[in-house]
């Protein structure tokens, strides 16, 4: 005994140490239809969103963040290809103080055009470079604001006209937006021109008609956020009348996401939420709200305001359904609404459909996490959503792109430390749906330390059990003292025994930590008719199991003693229940 509970104690040690050496796990859990598992492509140093370009093909994924080196702060670029292989992966040769918002934008020859910021406060410019199809630099980068005004926010997409550039600077008494043009090599056509004073945040989008959309926030008062749209000439760098969407006061210990705006066939929308960072009155640290108001292309009075609602279950029912982008089928809203929904982003573009990327918590009985959704809007509602990434605990800032086939190109960050993110890259595409769901040395050690863990959180509840166990165990002993009489061939011995029993049963259902019912595995994918059943019937199963060892142990056992075939029985029982029941209570 005492050897086989040594060589165990190697093999976990041997396993937590495999589990430790792999460090951040390769790939993330596979989340439902017509997704690729996640894969960890690098390492982020900021909580911003990931520069995504997909070449239209989508043989080649171009992805870009900031980073601290020793040497200071920069740009680190990676190259994937159809399979989600790296290709490439290196630091650019620039220099840059805190490069946030990071972008990559098609010159339309194979190469790119990275913008970022470079600067901090009032020195805060935006900055373009050209870079060859590999990621090399081709030349150096060109401040590209030119006003002399910090940039706060800025969106850039590239047209056949040009790279478009909306910025703002957000400084209370200087703020608006300005439009600036770019050729396909980065290099400034039309310079920055005030378009939207007093405007804070822009985003926009090219319709397909060569239109941009353009929406912003307006504060008349301090957290007084007002949601507006307005067309926008490209020709004349002219925005057209503007739109008030929506309206909200934003408390002081909130941060907002957005707007953002996405196209369909013939239709705008516009997305935004905030999320409290601090309890209130009324609000819980951690709980975040996502607006959207949708409207026709060439009619934003008809726009309303609707909350856009996910249901917070982890493993949604999904239906076929077929659109403009490559899915399958898709998940309904369903009943309920998660308390988080936010950082969203659209794919972009125009097509007969928009794809949104959120991120949004889901729960269960036995705990909560957080998802990236992909919400799919025809027309001027969500047709329906999917799970795009089933990961950790915490997720953050999605990033979403789409190839000329409709496939969907998805990143993201998980915390990773501190001041370290962990970015993770996910498809649609079926070359890497296949490569990345081939199992793995990874898939082997995870397994092992699953177990393990298991293992571990039900021995770490095994204290529990010997209270349950000792007060029937308490009750034999004075019966034995009393009677002096074990053998369960006679009467006597084998309604002790049954005494027992009803004594363990009902001291583990008080003794048991409240709420165990609820932590069964699995529980959260029945239907709640069927779940209610489930709940009661794994417990009396598991009772049964044990009841059966019992009658086993009796049946082949001669001269079968009242103490051992309680502790078969309470035994049996305790394993089971701490191995089915421990990872949803313990979480």
């Amino acid at each position: 005994m005492a050897r086989a509970i040594r060589g165990a104690s190697i093999a976990a040690l041997l396993i937590l140490s495999l589990a430790g050496c792999a460090g951040t796990p390769a790939r993330t859990a596979r989340p439902g239809p017509d997704w690729s598992r996640g894969i960890h492509v690098g390492e982020c140093s900021v909580n911003g969103t990931i520069a995504l370009h997909v070449e239209p093909d989508g043989s080649t994924v171009h992805l870009a963040w900031p980073e601290t080196t020793a040497e200071g702060d920069r740009i680190h670029y990676v190259q994937l290809d159809s399979q989600a292989r790296p290709k490439v992966a290196r630091v650019l040769p620039l220099s840059a103080r805190s490069p946030l918002q990071v972008r990559l934008l098609p010159d339309g020859a194979g190469g790119l055009v990275l913008c970022y910021p470079n600067g901090i406060g009032e020195d805060r410019r935006l900055y373009a470079a050209h870079l060859d199809a590999t990621g090399a630099l081709l030349s150096e980068p060109e401040q590209v604001s030119q006003v002399d005004l910090a940039v706060s926010e800025y969106a850039a997409r590239a047209t056949d006209k040009g790279i478009h550039v909306f910025w703002s600077n957000n400084d209370y008494h200087t703020r608006g937006i300005y439009h600036l043009l770019l050729d396909s090599t980065g290099h400034v056509i039309a310079p920055s021109k005030l378009v939207v004073d007093k405007g804070i945040s822009p985003d926009f989008q090219a319709d397909r008609s060569g239109r941009l959309h353009l929406t912003w926030v307006y504060e008349p008062t301090v957290d007084d956020e007002n949601i507006l749209y307005a067309p926008f000439d490209a020709g004349t760098r002219e925005a057209g009348g503007a739109t008030l969407l929506g309206r909200f006061a934003l408390p002081r210990a909130a941060t907002r996401f957005g707007p953002v705006v996405g196209l369909g066939r013939d239709t705008v929308h516009v997305v935004w939420a905030w999320e409290h960072l601090a309890s209130g009155a009324t609000t819980t640290a951690g709980e975040a709200e996502c607006r959207y108001a949708s409207f026709p292309i060439d009619n934003p009075a008809a726009a309303r305001e609707s909350a856009l609602s996910l249901p917070p279950t982890p493993r949604p029912g999904y239906a076929l359904a077929n659109g403009a982008f490559a899915y399958t089928a898709l998940a309904s809203f369903g009943v309920g609404s998660s308390s988080v929904v936010c950082m969203p982003g659209f794919v972009p573009g125009q097509r007969d459909e928009a794809a949104l990327a959120v991120c949004y918590a889901v729960s269960t009985r036995s705990g909560s996490g957080m998802r990236v959704a992909v919400v799919y809007l025809e027309g001027a509602a969500p047709k329906g959503y999917q799970i795009a990434a089933a990961a950790g605990s915490v997720v953050m800032r999605p990033a979403l792109a789409a190839d000329g086939t409709g496939q969907l190109h998805l990143v993201w960050l998980e915390p990773g430390g501190f001041h370290q993110y962990l970015v993770y890259y996910a498809s649609t595409s079926p070359a890497v749906r296949a490569a990345l769901g081939r199992p793995g040395y990874d898939d082997v050690v995870a397994a092992a330390y699953g177990v393990t863990m298991l293992l571990a959180r039900a021995l770490s509840m095994f204290p529990i059990a010997i209270v349950w166990l000792f007060l029937p165990f308490v009750w034999l002993i004075l019966y034995l003292f009393a009677r002096i009489e074990g053998d369960l061939s006679r009467r006597g011995p084998r309604i002790a025994l049954a005494v027992a029993i009803a004594i363990y049963i009902v001291a583990k259902f008080f003794i048991f930590p409240s709420g165990f019912l609820g932590a069964a595995p699995l529980a959260d994918r029945l239907p709640p008719t069927l779940a209610g059943v489930y709940l009661i019937a794994l417990p009396a199963a598991i009772l049964a199991i044990a009841g059966v060892t019992l009658w086993l142990y009796t049946r082949r056992r001669e001269g079968a003693t009242l103490l051992l075939a309680y502790l078969v029985f309470g035994l049996t029982d305790s394993v089971l229940t701490f191995l089915i029941y421990a990872q949803g209570v313990l979480g």
